[in-house]
């Protein structure tokens, strides 16, 4: 929620070039109203949310076509994700929420967008989630060895792509709290909008005792395909976590803890589901954690762990290329969803197409 992502792709067949890449920052007051979303929060509130972020949305898509020198005739489509204010993928109830009004998008732009990008997987008995890993298969897979991608946003979600030349399936799900953990305790603690570099973490020590606790979460020993988010990992959550150790610890040693939290359940997915991998490459905004890319390191001994900087894709635009991609693959009519990574029963075709003009 601290900006928007936007990543201008030229696409031809499978080979993608990042032509730019910039994230827009969103205003405190709308970040604020966002933060504040629960399931109690009234619909009319959504509602408005939904369009402002949408114009937003669309004067952001506007800005990087300007910066970039790329005319907007060019522009075939845009990919919104949209922001997630409701995730709930148990059955048979299972439900997302993306806010980002997409005629808003469309209308501003003039450009065709492609939006809601969740929910036909999940009509399909699908989680919705993630859907990252269609975006790593076509930048980080190799011909004869095995690469996990892990993506560190609020949450985190890591891919495993076996070579091309095997036979096994692509698989991965939500490892469970990325970012939203650390980022919502040091706002409460310190007023700051993350922990940079992770130093705050690296101030204190990790508590063993409370991070078991947290790890004994029924979240981490659930079997994919599985996903989640902030209406499960949330200061609630955490506070409750809190009071059943019912133990004062330092501010900076909770930290430290949260932080091993994303480090130690990032690592045991994939040495559970990945364990013959040789390369872990980290992408999202918790790549540029300097303090949590060691604790990687240090958890991943066997690995070779690097963030996707290092192979020539900056790291925070990612995601946001993925949804550039499955824009693409919704006007081509190529399905968006990897089943074995989501648990839809068939391939589909993802996202509503918004027209901005008649054909």
């Amino acid at each position: 929620m601290d900006a928007i992502d936007c990543a201008l792709l030229n696409v031809a067949d499978k080979n993608i070039t990042l032509t730019a890449y910039q994230q827009y920052p969103i205003d405190h007051a709308i970040r604020a109203v966002l933060k504040s979303v629960n399931k109690d929060t009234a619909i009319s509130t959504i509602c408005r949310l939904d369009v402002s972020l949408g114009k937003i949305f669309a004067g952001a898509a506007l800005s990087i076509i300007d910066e970039s020198g790329v005319k907007k005739s060019e522009i075939v489509a845009i990919g919104s994700h949209g922001q997630t204010v409701f995730h709930h993928p148990e059955k048979p109830t299972a439900c997302s929420l993306q806010i980002g009004d997409a005629n808003s998008i469309a209308h501003y732009t003039g450009l065709t967008t492609v939006a809601d990008f969740r929910c036909m997987d999940m009509a399909a008995g699908g989680e919705g989630a993630p859907l990252a890993p269609v975006i790593h298969d076509v930048l980080f897979r190799q011909n004869d060895s095995d690469t996990v991608v892990v993506n560190i946003g609020g949450m985190a979600n890591f891919t495993y792509l076996p070579a091309r030349n095997s036979k096994r399936e692509i698989s991965g799900f939500d490892t469970g709290p990325g970012n939203v953990l650390m980022d919502e305790w040091i706002k409460q603690n310190k007023q700051q909008d993350y922990d940079k570099d992770g130093a705050w973490a690296a101030s204190g020590r990790v508590n063993e005792e409370l991070l078991q606790q947290l790890l004994s979460c029924h979240y981490f020993s659930e079997a994919p395909p599985k996903s989640t988010g902030r209406d499960d990992f949330n200061l609630d959550w955490l506070e409750d976590q809190m009071a059943v150790f019912n133990r004062a610890l330092p501010e900076q040693e909770v930290q430290a803890t949260l932080l091993a939290l994303t480090a130690v359940s990032i690592a045991d997915a994939i040495r559970q589901h990945a364990a013959s991998a040789d390369k872990v490459i980290i992408c999202g905004g918790g790549a540029h954690n300097l303090h949590l890319m060691q604790a990687l390191h240090n958890n991943l001994e066997g690995y070779e762990v690097c963030s996707s900087d290092a192979l020539g894709y900056n790291p925070d635009a990612i995601e946001a290329m993925c949804f550039a991609w499955l824009a693409r693959c919704r006007l081509e009519e190529i399905p968006g969803n990897i089943i074995s990574v989501t648990g839809a029963s068939a391939p589909r075709l993802l996202g509503a197409v918004y027209q901005a003009t008649a054909k």
